[in-house]
């Protein structure tokens, strides 16, 4: 059952969600990258199904513009990044951050945050006794001490465990973690994020 709904959520564009994982009492952190204006329907389910207690996301928020390439598309991307901040803001979740890509607005995305807490470089985030390292670029990240480090922008680093030390690039997967543990469960984007990525053209941009 569960390989037919797998093939069921891929045609239909979908993440493909394990039944366990829509109902939990643990504590858990959801975290998202470089996310195109696209799957944006496809993100508000997954925070409707899984309800985490905090969500991070680091950076591009419509990734499918590109409006550090093309400043003259700033009221598209003001349209479509309203959409995502809107979505985040409606979550239940306790805490939202959001790390600044460079494709981002800071002006327009302070102005209109609601209760996000916007990160213009870097944070360290600490939950009960854990800390997650945040921010949209991956070497911005290195002076910091933290149990998981969350980033995106491009695939320079990949996700990854070095020592004690876990590396989640989010542009890879979407990241379900288990704060007290420390679990990580990676969901695939839906078939054609990366398509709608490359619009981009992503080499380090």
């Amino acid at each position: 059952m569960a390989s037919v709904r797998r093939i069921i959520n891929s045609i239909l564009g979908r993440v493909h969600i394990e039944v366990e994982l829509t109902d939990s009492d643990r504590l858990r952190l959801l975290h998202i990258s470089d996310t195109p204006s696209t799957l944006y329907p496809e993100i508000k389910r997954i925070i409707k199904v899984l309800k985490p207690d905090y969500i991070v996301h680091t950076g591009d928020i419509a990734d499918d513009i590109k409006l550090h390439m093309h400043p003259s598309y700033l009221n598209r991307y003001k349209h479509e990044a309203r959409k995502m901040l809107r979505i985040l803001n409606s979550s239940s979740a306790k805490e939202l951050y959001l790390s600044l890509g460079n494709h981002d607005n800071l002006e327009f995305v302070k102005k209109h945050a609601g209760r996000i807490h916007v990160i213009e470089d870097k944070k360290l985030l600490q939950i009960d006794d854990k800390a997650f390292a945040i921010s949209h670029y991956s070497d911005h990240l290195s002076d910091i001490e933290a149990d998981i480090y969350l980033f995106g922008h491009d695939l320079s680093i990949e996700s990854q465990s070095i020592g004690d030390k876990v590396y989640l690039n989010g542009i890879s997967a979407i990241h379900l973690i288990d704060v007290g543990t420390l679990d990580i469960v990676k969901l695939k984007y839906p078939a054609g994020t990366d398509n709608e990525r490359l619009k981009r053209r992503k080499t380090n941009l």
